[in-house]
């Protein structure tokens, strides 16, 4: 009785039961709003709209969540290879030594990029413009971050700002970079 309710219901309405095409569908587009956007609710959001559509019935909210969080995992990690592919060799091995400690210093290569500017004074101006000019040179050639969407660098880099070196020489390699 339940499942025949369901089907004129359904039918009334004019949507198809939540199955497997409409779990791909529903897949396809988190994965597709997660290469631009980085809030869960949106990718969710997004999920939604294209299950309307497509005259789908929606799935439970932690089928959503769950889809969103899968995809937007997987597009970060394809953003994280692709920058560390992009990392010539040296480059790696300086950003590793980064979170080193230095020598005769109890910080960290980590802990001097991410210091902030002191008070406006002419000499800490001259201290915060050799600092950029170190961290240019850090930097290396190139730009391995090109194609990156801003969203996700501003995640990335939000990410990485709170995580100390010990933490962040735990990363795998891939994320590290």
């Amino acid at each position: 009785v339940r499942t025949s309710h369901m089907n004129l219901i359904r039918s009334w309405v004019g949507v198809s039961a939540f199955n497997q095409e409409a779990r791909r569908a529903m897949l396809k587009a988190c994965v597709d709003i997660s290469r631009v956007r980085e809030d869960l609710a949106d990718i969710v959001n997004f999920a939604i709209e294209e299950l309307i559509r497509q005259k789908y019935e929606l799935p439970a909210f932690s089928a959503l969540l769950r889809g969103a969080r899968t995809a937007r995992a997987a597009v970060n990690r394809g953003y994280y290879t692709r920058i560390a592919k992009a990392l010539d060799p040296v480059v790696k091995q300086q950003i590793n030594q980064l979170f080193e400690r230095l020598p005769e210093s109890r910080r960290t290569g980590w802990d001097v990029i991410k210091s902030e500017p002191r008070q406006p004074t002419v000499k800490e101006i001259r201290r915060f413009v050799e600092h950029m000019s170190w961290l240019r040179a850090q930097a290396g050639e190139g730009n391995p971050l090109a194609g990156v969407p801003a969203v996700k660098l501003d995640r990335f880099f939000a990410e990485g700002r709170s995580l100390n070196a010990a933490r962040m020489s735990e990363l795998t390699e891939h994320k590290r970079y």
